[in-house]
């Protein structure tokens, strides 16, 4: 044991115990060592401001210059393009603990983290590019940490380099993901045809012509990606923060906001669960299910809500069979979803308002609207039409001048009879009028 250890204790006596020990049992000298190098360690970063940048870089600053702590690297895979946590091109550096995102131009670390910490790995194939590749999401179990993205062309050209062959080995996408599963200790979860494939019509140029979409294009509060159902989860990138949702968290979906082109799609998960990668990250409840929402939330029954919103109308059949071969409950017809039906407005009505009831004006008026506002509305006969348009209004007019005619000289031989009966000054007056005409 060096002395420059015994130095740093202050304390005379414990110093003199220490030194006791050693003498009557040398072997305790690497662990008494080791002792002293973690208390002081931790003396020294508890007195130190904090800073959360510097803390970090601290962190992952690796022990003695060796990337991997105190284990070997077994592989490491050169020049990979990382998306998540940091956005360049690292070094992956796996041992048997952990895996380490280092810098290829120094000793570096970027990131590390426990692989048995690790919940779930995803391999996609990379959205809107045209040349073939894809994208390795790594999640871990804790919603907090961040997720791994990077990724890799389909072709030949990602190089692997051993400790046993120092030269870099170069392979392609399928032996890349091969040594992936090994490495990682889980299986890499893939899209399967049968679980979902968009409607979309494939690619008709470059590296994926004539390949079917397993994704689709959606939004997530003002942030569009790509939608990946997926037979463990739906998983949502690749703009930070990924997300990954496992079916395994999720309570009920439910499908709103139904148009021509589009649709909408909540998904509710379970209490106490979020998703994966964005840190409880969540959208805002539908306006449907907002009271609803608020009585659960006061209760702390309510799971986090999720909202993919502007998808593809041509892709509602798919996705709402991937919900039900997963068998998660659909709230879209469930009552606090249901769209509170407003009653008609009552109008006044133009004609025999007075004899009809309260309930009668406004169902008459509510109809008569709906008939105006029906483009193929054609209207009665009896419907007024104006004058101008009306080519039977002359003929109308004649008959009613005829009417009135007949109504006069109806009301003129009546008074004659009347004062006929009167005396012989009636006879008079008519044999007079007679005369004139």
């Amino acid at each position: 044991m060096s002395s420059n250890s015994l130095d740093l204790i202050d304390d005379v006596q414990l110093r003199q115990s220490i030194l006791s020990l050693l003498s009557s049992n040398p072997e305790t000298a690497p662990v008494i060592n080791q002792l002293i190098d973690h208390f002081t360690s931790k003396l020294r970063l508890s007195s130190e401001p904090a800073n959360p940048v510097l803390a970090k870089k601290r962190k992952l600053d690796p022990p003695n210059g060796n990337l991997t702590g105190s284990e070997p690297p077994i592989v490491t895979i050169q020049d990979v393009s990382v998306q998540s946590p940091v956005r360049k091109k690292l070094n992956l550096v796996f041992s048997a603990t952990y895996l380490t995102l280092v810098s290829p131009k120094g000793p570096t670390v970027e990131h590390r983290l426990r692989i048995a910490d690790l919940a779930h790995a995803l391999c996609v194939s990379t959205p809107e590019k045209t040349a073939k590749s894809w994208t390795i999401a790594l999640f871990p179990a804790d919603a907090a940490a961040e997720s791994i993205i990077f990724g890799f062309a389909d072709k030949e050209g990602t190089k692997i380099v051993r400790p046993d062959n120092p030269s870099p080995q170069v392979h392609d996408a399928t032996a890349l993901c091969a040594l992936l599963t090994t490495l990682l200790n889980l299986p890499l979860i893939r899209p399967a045809p049968l679980v979902f494939t968009s409607s979309t019509k494939p690619a008709t140029s470059g590296d994926r012509k004539g390949e079917p979409s397993h994704h689709v294009t959606a939004y997530l509060k003002a942030k569009d990606g790509g939608l990946f159902p997926l037979p463990t989860g739906l998983l949502f990138g690749f703009r930070k923060p990924v997300l990954f949702i496992p079916l395994s968290d999720v309570a009920s979906a439910t499908f709103h906001g139904v148009t021509s082109r589009t649709f909408n799609m909540t998904v509710r998960l379970k209490d106490g669960r979020v998703a994966l990668g964005g840190g409880g990250i969540a959208s805002s409840t539908t306006p449907s299910a907002g009271a609803h929402r608020k009585q659960e939330d006061e209760a702390g029954e309510a799971g986090m809500d999720y909202e993919f919103s502007m998808i593809g109308q041509a892709d509602f059949g798919a996705i709402d069979d991937y919900m039900k071969r997963a068998q998660v409950v659909d709230e879209s017809l469930s009552s606090q979803n249901k769209a509170v039906e407003k009653p008609p407005k009552e109008k006044k009505s133009g004609k025999g308002g007075a004899n009809e009831g309260p309930g009668t004006a406004g169902f008459l008026s509510t109809e008569y609207e709906e008939d105006e506002e029906d483009g193929d509305f054609q209207p009665d006969d009896d419907d007024d039409v104006a004058e101008e348009f009306d080519s039977n209004a002359d003929e109308d007019d004649d008959d009613d001048d005829d009417d009135d005619d007949e109504e006069e000289n109806g009301r003129g031989k009546g008074r004659g009879k009347e004062k006929g009966n009167d005396g012989d000054g009636g006879e008079g007056e008519d044999d007079e009028d007679e005369l004139m005409n």
